[in-house]
C-alpha cells in the first residue's frame, strides 16, 4: 500500500494537524487525520497529494470510511485504516 503522511500546520492539536492518505483501486483516496479523530474517503478519484486531498476535505467532497469505501471489503478497509492511523501518528 502507497502511503502518504503529512502536516497540515493547522493547530488542531498540538502537533498540527497529521493526516496519513492511500489510493484506492478506483482512484480515490482512503485517508486518517488522526489529530482530529476521523477518517475520509474522497466522494470522487483524487490525486494522493496534499493540496487534493485538503481540496476534497475542505470542501465537503468525503465521506465516512465505511460508507464512502462500498465495493471494498470491509477486512481490507480496516487494515488500511490501521496502517494509515499508524503512519500518521509516527509524523
Amino acid at each position: 500500500m502507497n502511503i502518504i503522511r503529512f502536516n497540515t500546520g493547522r493547530m488542531y492539536g498540538a502537533d498540527g494537524q497529521r493526516i496519513a492518505a492511500t489510493q484506492l483501486s478506483d482512484g480515490r483516496v482512503f485517508f486518517a487525520d488522526v489529530t482530529r479523530g476521523i477518517d475520509y474517503v474522497t466522494d470522487a478519484p483524487c490525486s494522493l497529494e496534499q493540496g487534493a486531498i485538503m481540496s476534497a476535505y475542505d470542501s465537503g467532497k468525503c465521506s465516512a470510511p465505511f460508507w464512502g469505501s462500498q465495493g471494498h471489503a470491509y477486512a481490507m478497509t480496516q487494515d488500511a485504516l490501521n496502517e494509515l492511523r499508524a503512519a500518521a501518528r509516527s509524523l
